[in-house]
């Protein structure tokens, strides 16, 4: 097995240098996060006063903000991207995870509680809101796009028109910010559930993935042509990556939730469950 690795490791790094830096590190996504940072600068700086209750990010805040930008980048505009569009489906489902499962949770601690706020001003934005960010449609909106994300068809879709890719991309990830939002909401009109209330959303959270993750692992056939070719031009093993990509689905959303539930079990008390 290790020696496989190793050899895909090194067939990967053969097939990615027929392609040009410019699709290796995709320059244009770097300059959108560099124009996104300086949104952001400007948001929490000079821009932000103009907002009466704006106050200045803090320190941390920035700090993950960076973070963030360099999430997206490794996501959207290094090598793994073009690995996840056209070599291994191992590598799709780490972008799905950075973009769904870090990012998110990443960007309500690195924006200002006014920012969210803010986006809650109007009746009508704050009425979405309210629908699109409670727990029952949160959880079945993310979980049912994420899973379509997964379905063959689908796939051949995303890879093969960039439209659709944007697209599905753009929504998977929205949807996953409503799904944070129960967990880590600081818009008072919208809050986060009580502790206890969060350990039920995380363990529904993390087992409405696990049909499309087990029958991944145990099918007996690979499920996605373009993997396939590639997988068989490279010599790795397509349904070997097919198991490695459901197990890292798996496994990298439950160590995730776990992570979040964790301050619930360690500080547990009567309380969890209605403050």
């Amino acid at each position: 097995m290790q020696w496989k690795m190793d050899w895909g490791g090194f067939a990967v790094s053969l097939y990615l240098h027929q392609f040009n830096w410019m699709l290796l590190w995709r320059p244009d996504v770097m300059l959108c996060l560099v124009l996104l940072g300086g949104a952001y600068a400007a948001l929490i700086g000079p821009c932000g006063q103009t907002f009466g209750f704006a106050t200045p990010a803090r320190k941390d805040q920035v700090m993950t903000f960076a973070l963030v930008l360099a999430i997206l980048y490794i996501a959207m505009g290094s090598p793994l991207n073009l690995i996840a569009q056209r070599c291994l489906f191992t590598a799709y489902v780490l972008q799905m995870l950075l973009m769904t499962q870090v990012v998110p949770p990443l960007l309500f601690l690195a924006l200002p509680s006014w920012v969210w706020e803010s986006v809650a001003t109007s009746s009508a934005r704050k009425k979405f809101l309210k629908i699109a960010s409670s727990p029952m449609v949160a959880l079945i909106a993310y979980n049912t796009l994420a899973a379509a994300c997964l379905l063959p068809g689908v796939v051949q879709a995303n890879l093969s028109n960039d439209l659709v890719h944007f697209v599905l991309q753009g929504s998977l990830v929205l949807s996953a910010v409503f799904l944070w939002w129960p967990l880590m909401s600081t818009v008072q009109a919208l809050p986060q559930l009580t502790p206890g209330a969060k350990l039920i959303y995380l363990l529904f959270a993390g087992n409405l993935m696990m049909p499309i993750a087990v029958f991944l692992f145990f099918s007996v056939n690979a499920w996605y042509p373009t993997y396939t070719q590639t997988a068989a031009e490279i010599g790795f093993p397509p349904i070997e990556d097919q198991q490695l990509g459901a197990l890292l689905m798996a496994v990298g959303m439950l160590l995730i939730y776990a992570a979040r539930a964790l301050p619930a079990f360690v500080f547990y008390s009567e309380s969890i469950w209605y403050k």
